[in-house]
């Protein structure tokens, strides 16, 4: 369980800011919700959030914003262990991640400052009239195949939102790819 959160912090810094300004949503944002883990990161322009099951021994009491350079330094640890058991628990305000086989541990140090309220932007199930799924690698790999030069260019998306099974058009440099929608089962 310990392991799938470090990975889960691990896989939602990608979306974190990296805007020394900004440095509030620079880190993943941890908070308890309805029994589980709430974990948030937000770069301004894209927004990710996670439920899991909160970790055995991490009772975290407030909002807790990793601070990314001590994600880093935890980083080498979680190689380590590749396949090892790890634990986790909140001591003194921050997230001690350790391998008792390896007899090593490391710390996840917070980032004070106030995280925004995400709740305010994210759409209610009601106001989304269309549901497609996508496939993320898929269109990582359009996207890629249709770029013409550094990986931060724009792709734009687009589709009929009048109709649910419209054919997804990714541009990219000029460049043209689609993807088939898949229906979704609610």
């Amino acid at each position: 369980m310990s392991r799938d959160f470090i990975t889960a912090i691990i896989d939602m810094q990608k979306v974190a800011s990296t805007d020394p300004i900004r440095f509030f949503i620079t880190g993943v944002c941890l908070d308890s919700q309805k029994g589980m883990l709430r974990m948030r990161s937000t770069n301004g322009h894209a927004m990710a959030e996670r439920l899991i099951p909160m970790p055995d021994g991490l009772d975290i009491p407030n909002t807790f914003i990793v601070d990314p350079e001590s994600l880093k330094l935890a980083m080498p640890l979680y190689r380590a262990a590749k396949k090892l058991a790890l634990q986790c628990s909140f001591k003194d305000g921050r997230i001690v991640i350790s391998c008792p086989a390896l007899k090593q541990s490391a710390t996840l140090t917070a980032i004070d400052g106030t995280y925004p309220d995400t709740d305010q932007v994210k759409p209610q199930d009601a106001q989304m009239t269309h549901k497609i799924g996508l496939n993320a690698d898929l269109l990582a790999s359009l996207c890629d195949a249709l770029r013409v030069e550094s990986r931060d260019q724009m792709a734009t998306i687009e589709l009929d939102t009048s109709n649910p099974l419209s054919v997804i058009r990714v541009t990219v440099s000029g460049n043209v790819g689609m993807i088939m929608p898949m229906r979704i089962n609610k």
